[in-house]
């Protein structure tokens, strides 16, 4: 019944996805510890006391502030994938696949700087699914470095989307080297800024310092144990009938909706890449997942024809985000 009613634009939707994401966080507080929010990020939890903002660190507040993110965070990223047509129908399962797996994990709560990469994020692929029509991209490419560079700024992990602007250039333009040097000149301004402005201070030594490797390292430790992979199924299940989905009707789609699926299907895999190869990575860098997988997702409940398979597949995701909460 709920996929049937998040597969039309109706306003009420937009009540029921509220209610779900703030359901769905502040059932994952009872099983998250009073300290994990002070624990989790030891260098962001410095900053936050060292400016007196302690009121971030209460696991209540922040789970509601955290809500409130997602729940923006969702229409916003619905609105994108109506506004470029991806699945040639407007629909509002984006947002509710979106709410959806980033509640997965109870280290999606924190307070954290992924939050607003995922802010980033979305910005970053209105940006890159404009230039599909777009005669001059200059400025567009220039935009897209210095998002990245805001969002390594933020979490240093964040930097190898600069691969996805080029990969995104590639498939929409022909070759224009300055479109592509505008990627590299956005993404090094604000690091020139940042650097002046310790230069003018007289402490370029502090300027050097925060680029230290392990800086840039996730604080928190957690591994996947054997239970949280089983509940991972469901959504590897739906992932892979997309995926064939989108194999099937790869050539009857219009060239645009074509090429954003591979863009997607890169952002899917270099984030998953990051995350096995950046050495102690936490959980909640998978945050960054959220947008590119909620796509595929979104297509497996769009096209699927039978109901109560559609809903039991809703139902077992539900599940498995509850179930995985409570691990």
């Amino acid at each position: 019944m709920l996929i049937n009613s998040f597969r039309n634009i109706l306003f009420i939707n937009v009540f029921y996805l509220a209610v779900i994401v703030f359901s769905l966080r502040y059932l994952a507080i009872f099983s998250v510890s009073d300290t994990y929010f002070l624990d989790a990020y030891p260098t962001y939890t410095t900053f936050l006391k060292t400016y007196g903002i302690t009121w971030l660190l209460n696991p209540t507040f922040t789970v509601f502030i955290t809500s409130l993110i997602i729940f923006i965070q969702s229409l916003l990223f619905n609105q994108i994938i109506s506004k470029y047509n991806l699945f040639n129908k407007t629909t509002f399962l984006p947002a509710l696949m979106f709410v959806l797996l980033c509640s997965y994990s109870p280290t999606f709560l924190a307070f954290t700087p992924l939050l607003f990469c995922n802010f980033l994020i979305l910005w970053l692929l209105d940006k890159i699914l404009s230039m599909y029509k777009s005669i001059n991209t200059m400025r567009t490419t220039f935009d897209m470095g210095l998002i990245i560079a805001l969002g390594t700024m933020l979490y240093f992990p964040f930097w190898p989307t600069i691969f996805i602007a080029w990969v995104s250039l590639s498939l929409f333009k022909s070759f224009a080297w300055r479109e592509w040097i505008c990627v590299l000149f956005g993404f090094i301004a604000p690091f020139i800024i940042l650097g002046t402005y310790y230069y003018v201070n007289h402490s370029m030594e502090m300027f050097f310092q925060i680029w230290l490797p392990f800086k840039f390292k996730s604080e928190i430790k957690l591994n996947f144990s054997a239970q949280q992979y089983f509940t991972l199924i469901p959504i590897a299940l739906v992932l892979l009938v997309s995926l064939n989905t989108a194999r099937e009707k790869y050539f009857k789609h219009v060239i645009q909706v074509r090429k954003s699926q591979q863009i997607l299907v890169f952002l899917l895999i270099l984030f998953m890449f990051s995350y096995l190869l950046i050495p102690n990575i936490g959980i909640g860098h998978l945050l960054l997942l959220a947008a590119p997988l909620s796509v595929f997702l979104t297509l497996f409940f769009v096209t699927s024809k039978k109901r109560w398979f559609y809903e039991f597949m809703f139902v077992l995701l539900l599940a498995s985000v509850l179930y995985f909460q409570t691990l």
